[in-house]
């Protein structure tokens, strides 16, 4: 998970306060296309506060243009409120379930018995 949202804000200007590896915690069952839908979220919010910043500030340069545009932990806040999961527990138990009968390095990785991966 953290590494779907590191590859999903990698252009994203993010507050260095706002721990990854935290929110990755924090999303456990989420698929990759929830993920993805929860860091637009958080990215609209920034950009709503960033114009909302712009409109208020109308020629006042006491506000930094690069701080306003950052996806801070508010956003982040912001974006958990409307976050879902699209695939349930128990649905994920059947993927891992199937993974483990049909996947031959996911099984012996399971056991112990070490990867046999038959090699050309």
């Amino acid at each position: 998970r953290q590494g779907i949202l590191e590859s999903t804000l990698k252009k994203s200007p993010i507050a260095p306060n706002v721990p990854l590896s935290f929110i990755a915690q924090k999303t456990e069952g989420f698929s990759g296309a929830d993920l993805a839908e929860f860091c637009q979220r958080a990215a609209k919010a920034a950009i709503r506060d960033a114009i909302a910043a712009e409109e208020l500030k109308a020629g006042d340069d006491a506000m930094d243009a690069e701080t306003a545009s950052e996806i801070t932990r508010k956003h982040f806040e912001e974006a958990f409120g409307g976050a879902r999961r699209s695939v349930a527990g128990a649905d994920l138990a059947k993927f891992d379930q199937f993974r483990k009968k049909f996947d031959p390095v996911y099984k012996n990785a399971a056991t112990g018995d070490g990867c046999m991966i038959q090699w050309p």
